[in-house]
């Protein structure tokens, strides 16, 4: 009966504990399933972001066209600037408006035949003309007493040199400038001894000089006396015009050349010995040959080109086969017919898009 009275005490306790373990356990339940619930947001996100890496490296493959959608239309692009560099290179024809022919300054002619004359350029030397030159020595052996001019002066005809003692007479004699000129070398002083086969001084009159140039064997043929021939100092735009009046009859045995000598006015005396000069000749030839504007010849590469109209503000590069040149034409071998329309003017511009043109395409094959 005691128990019994126990247990009926202890009945509301038991049902309190109970209630609070059952509490507890849906408790841990909603943990539970709250953490798994985390946990599995958790993992979304991870698969998410793992998903959103794996797009990016895609993303990354495709810019530089290794997957397939993106790779194909890179590989498109790619194809096309091919095809626009082929088009230039095989082509080689260039678009250009009447305005900007306008600005190029294009002039296009025929081509017509001409009495086309030949030059060479050769080297030279400016020297004294010889035939103005003197060479000063005793009358009669003896001593120098005096001594009147110096090296680098300028003496008239006639002026006094030198005071010489004969050695036979004993008696005093004068030495005097033969020429004017220049006094370019002395070899005397008082009190020596000077014999009758000894220089005492050099006179040059320089209102004259010579060029001497240098020719080779299969330049002779174009070179006769009486020509005309240009002379441009080296380093300046000095030119003076001569004529020839001199070949060498022999050549040098040592550098197989033969010299080629002009007698130039140096009245003013800007042409001065030892001045280093090339020399143009011009070689006239009497037959007709076809001949181009130097200006209208141009280099590709390897090719040599001349551009000619090829429709409507079209122009369109012709390889060409030249031979020697002047001032003014080259000589066509072959490419182009008599009569035959090319740019004369304004085919430098011309080569200039050109190639312009082709860096583009260069430009959209790395592309």
């Amino acid at each position: 009966m005691k128990s019994q009275n126990l247990i009926t005490k202890m009945l509301p306790l038991i049902l309190l504990l109970i209630l609070a373990g059952c509490q507890n356990a849906e408790d841990l339940h909603s943990d539970c399933d709250h953490s798994a619930a985390e946990d599995g947001t958790h993992a979304g996100e991870a698969e998410i972001q793992k998903e959103g890496q794996n797009h990016d490296a895609l993303g990354f493959l495709d810019e530089h066209g290794c997957e397939d959608d993106h790779g194909d239309e890179a590989e498109g692009e790619h194809d096309h600037s091919a095809e626009i560099e082929g088009d230039v290179h095989e082509e080689q024809q260039i678009q250009l408006s009447e305005y900007g022919q306008k600005l190029a300054g294009i002039k296009i002619e025929k081509l017509t035949e001409i009495h086309f004359g030949r030059s060479i350029e050769i080297p030279g030397e400016i020297g004294f003309n010889e035939d103005s030159l003197a060479h000063l020595t005793p009358r009669y052996p003896g001593v120098v007493k005096e001594v009147k001019a110096q090296v680098g002066q300028f003496v008239k005809k006639g002026d006094l040199l030198v005071t010489i003692e004969s050695n036979e007479s004993l008696s005093l004699y004068q030495v005097l400038a033969p020429l004017s000129g220049h006094i370019i070398s002395k070899h005397v002083i008082p009190g020596e001894f000077k014999g009758e086969d000894e220089n005492m001084f050099v006179i040059a009159n320089l209102n004259s000089v010579w060029v001497n140039c240098v020719i080779y064997p299969n330049q002779r043929e174009m070179v006769e006396n009486g020509q005309t021939i240009v002379i441009k100092e080296v380093g300046t735009d000095n030119a003076i015009e001569g004529i020839i009046s001199y070949i060498s009859p022999v050549y040098d045995r040592d550098t197989r050349s033969a010299y080629v000598r002009a007698v130039l006015n140096n009245v003013g005396e800007l042409w001065r010995p030892g001045m280093f000069v090339k020399a143009r000749l011009e070689c006239s030839r009497t037959e007709k040959v076809l001949g181009l504007h130097r200006e209208a010849v141009q280099f590709l590469g390897d090719e040599t080109v001349v551009f000619v109209p090829d429709g409507q503000d079209s122009f369109r590069v012709q390889e060409v086969i030249v031979g020697t040149s002047n001032d003014h034409y080259t000589e066509l071998i072959s490419g182009l017919r008599p009569g035959a329309d090319y740019v004369t003017e304004g085919a430098f511009e011309l080569k200039a898009k050109l190639v312009t043109s082709t860096l583009d395409a260069h430009a959209g094959h790395g592309h």
